[in-house]
């Protein structure tokens, strides 16, 4: 915003107002300044730079920025040529309901004084807009420290939610970070709790801890204190301890319940039920996972539909959770569609629906699924006492995986399984097929000791050779 080039000695004050986020002084500092007599020119500009300020408010500086443009240009028409005028005539724009196509021509202008500060703005448009990629290749272009401080974090924490967006979880964290090295107060606080969100996603859950240790309750709204304990509840899940998640959650929904008339958080309640699926206590889960379907945003609903129903399939509310799962397949865009019919498979299967059952499993083959409708498939047509499709589905489920994965594993199984019960001719099949499962199945598996069994069963009918099939 304000160039260090522009010689006012107004302007001084104002950085450091907007340094420490004292926006009231940055008001009336500019205010003050743009209401004296002064040069056209001088006028204009000190209400360009307000303007600038009023766009640091996000929604709340839209009409208030744009009267400040306006009377900008009002007071100096050559202002209108201005890079960052045209940047934020496009950013208030955008708020007002500008298309993508509309703020991509009229920015263009903008940009080609290479301004720093207009370049800023002109990204903070397409972000708007939802033109995320085009944003990230604007703000990659800014050079570092080009901009003031304040604005310099902020450059980082836009970059930060860009990669977010696009999934690239390593260079959001390494944005995020550079925010959190370049704000202070309440902001570095904000951009460490979004740093925090980021390691999780990137599978760093000691990390987040070291990160969400660095945060100072004291200075936290009710609503960040939430998120702190959420995120350190989060963290100990993916570190499998479900026991102190639990805790922390439950101290997350205390704080909660004091200033609300009931949950608030998606991610708490979201994150409450995937803990508490963990420990088995699916009846509470199906509970608290009804509240994070309520309060999903529109591209999380279905993956909360999806935790809910498998919560109420395992707590043996079929039928609601066969409606929870119908209810995703309205999400085309759900990227584990191809599951929701697997799931859908299973459940018509545990309630004797055979050709439902196969139905929902072919359609999941058809989606690309392989591995898990093969095993599905394979499970019904043992059921139907159909053993050599059984075989050919199992068979398949295997050679759909690299060896050692989970689908892999359950494949060899089921078909030591198969074959335990075809007795005495296919005990080198059976020794095969129960060596290979054990291989990757640990001692505390429910598979473990009939696994086990099987092996020395059919090493008893090979008269203890050992003969395996290549």
């Amino acid at each position: 915003m304000l160039s260090k080039h522009a010689a006012h000695v107004e302007l001084e004050p104002t950085y450091q107002a907007l340094e420490q986020g004292r926006f009231e002084v940055a008001f009336t500092t500019l205010e003050t300044a743009a209401s004296r007599p002064l040069e056209p020119e001088t006028q204009a500009l000190y209400l360009l730079y307000l303007a600038e300020v009023y766009a640091l408010q996000e929604s709340k500086g839209i009409d208030d920025g744009f009267l400040a443009l306006q009377s900008a240009v009002s007071t100096d028409p050559r202002l209108a040529e201005h890079p960052l005028y045209k940047a934020l005539f496009w950013e208030f724009s955008a708020r007002r309901g500008k298309t993508a196509a509309e703020v991509k021509r009229g920015i263009e202008d903008a940009l080609e004084a290479r301004d720093p500060l207009a370049q800023f703005h002109a990204a903070k448009a397409l972000i708007i807009v939802k033109a995320k990629k085009s944003a990230t290749r604007l703000l990659e272009r800014i050079e570092d420290l080009s901009l003031p401080t304040y604005l310099e974090w902020r450059r980082w924490s836009l970059l930060g939610g860009c990669y977010q967006q696009q999934g690239k979880w390593e260079s959001a964290c390494t944005a995020f970070d550079r925010a959190v090295q370049a704000s202070s107060g309440i902001e570095q606080q904000n951009q460490r709790l979004r740093l925090a969100g980021c390691l999780l996603e990137l599978g760093e859950p000691e990390r987040v801890l070291r990160v969400l240790g660095d945060i100072d309750l004291a200075s936290l709204s009710r609503h960040q204190e939430v998120t702190v304990f959420c995120l350190r509840g989060r963290a100990q899940l993916a570190m499998n301890n479900p026991n102190s998640a639990l805790l922390l959650f439950q101290h997350a929904r205390a704080i909660e319940l004091e200033t609300e008339a009931g949950p608030s958080s998606f991610m708490l309640a979201f994150a409450l039920g995937q803990c508490l699926t963990t420990l088995g206590r699916f009846v509470e889960a199906a509970g608290a996972l009804e509240d994070a379907v309520a309060l999903a945003p529109h591209e999380l609903k279905p993956y909360a539909q999806h935790e809910y129903a498998f919560a109420l399939a395992e707590s043996g509310d079929l039928q609601r959770a066969e409606s929870s799962l119908e209810a995703i397949l309205l999400h085309s865009s759900y990227i584990y569609r191809a599951q929701v019919f697997v799931d859908l498979a299973e459940l018509a299967l545990r309630q004797g629906d055979f050709k439902r059952a196969e139905d929902h499993g072919l359609r999941a083959l058809e989606l690309g699924a392989v591995a898990e409708a093969c095993l599905c498939l394979g499970t019904i047509a043992l059921d139907t006492f159909s053993f050599e499709d059984a075989r050919g589905w199992f068979e398949r489920a295997i050679h759909a995986c690299e060896e050692g994965e989970p689908y892999w594993t359950l494949g060899h199984q089921m078909l030591a399984d198969l074959f335990a019960q075809q007795g005495q001719g296919s005990a080198d099949r059976l020794l095969f097929h129960a060596q290979a499962a054990l291989s990757y199945t640990p001692p505390e598996s429910d598979w473990y000791l009939p696994l086990n069994h099987h092996r020395t069963v059919a090493m008893n009918y090979l008269g203890n050779c050992g003969r395996i099939l290549n």
